[in-house]
Parts: C-alpha cells; sequence; structure tokens
C-alpha cells in the first residue's frame, strides 16, 4: 500500500471526514474511520487526523494510537480540524507517533464548522489546500527516502 490515511470525526458536520477523503482522494486511496478493526499497514506515508474536541484529538483516535505497535522508520504526517486552535491536538497527535518510531513528514490545519462558529469550513479553498498537503507531503517523503539511500536532488545553479 502506498498510502493510508486515517481519522476521527465526531461532528454531525463531519469536517475531518471530508478533509480525510480529499486527501485520500489526492492519493489514490480511501480514508478510513478509525474503529477497532482499524490495522495500520506499511506505507510510504500514514496521514492520521482528528477534529479538536476541547483542546484534544478524539477519544477514540487516542485510544486507537495508544494501541498501535512500534513503527520505526514510518513516515506520518498528521491533520486537523479545529474551531479556533489545533497546536495541543497537533502536539498529542505527533507525541503518540513518535512513540511509537514514526517520523513526522509534515502538519496541516484548518478550520471546521462547529455549531455557529466558522460557518462554511472547510471550504472549497481548504480542500484544494488539503489536496496540495497531500502531494508535498508525499514529495517530502520521497526526497527524504533519497536523502536516507544517499541520493541528493541538487538543484540547477545558475
Amino acid at each position: 500500500m502506498d498510502y493510508q490515511v486515517i481519522y476521527f470525526s465526531k461532528s454531525s458536520l463531519k469536517n475531518t471526514k471530508r478533509i480525510a477523503d480529499v486527501i485520500a482522494g489526492s492519493l489514490g486511496t480511501t480514508a478510513e474511520s478509525v474503529s477497532p478493526e482499524t490495522k495500520i499497514k506499511t506505507s510510504k506515508v500514514l496521514f492520521i487526523g482528528s477534529g479538536v474536541y476541547i483542546g484534544r484529538i478524539g477519544k477514540s483516535l487516542r485510544e486507537f494510537m495508544d494501541k498501535l505497535p512500534q513503527m520505526e522508520g514510518q513516515k506520518a504526517a498528521i491533520f486537523i480540524t479545529h474551531g479556533g486552535g489545533p497546536v495541543k491536538a497537533t502536539a498529542e497527535i505527533r507525541e503518540k507517533l513518535e512513540e511509537k518510531g514514526c517520523i513526522i513528514i509534515d502538519t496541516w490545519d484548518c478550520f471546521g464548522q462547529w455549531a455557529f462558529f466558522k460557518r462554511g469550513h472547510p471550504t472549497e479553498g481548504d480542500m484544494q489546500n488539503a489536496r496540495n498537503f497531500a502531494q508535498e507531503t508525499t514529495r517530502k517523503a520521497e526526497n527524504q527516502a533519497g536523502v536516507e539511500r544517499g541520493e541528493l536532488e541538487i538543484a540547477e545553479q545558475q
């Protein structure tokens, strides 16, 4: 499997699901909602996302990540939807993934509508930014793999 996209989306608006579907679609895969049956597969990049609930990631995702096996060297990327601030939630996922041996390639966040706040988010612009995030992350992961093999990309110098 080239890429795996796993997410937790609690709200009825499904902000994080919508972003996960866009990321997965741009990578030619399908997003998976986290559940007890979700299995991590070896992939070029593991994308994990969540909405923010009182400053934290969703409980189901937290419990899922606590049970993950060691994944030494697995490249990962984090995406967050939020109504006001992604910092704690991003750090929470980062910490859990790094404890499992993952290498965080990139992080990304956008607003998601919550009650009467941030109406209309994620917007079409947010969706395009999610596509760009997915493509840029895969490029960074490939470049990092080349560096690990001793292949350096050398920019043309004029």
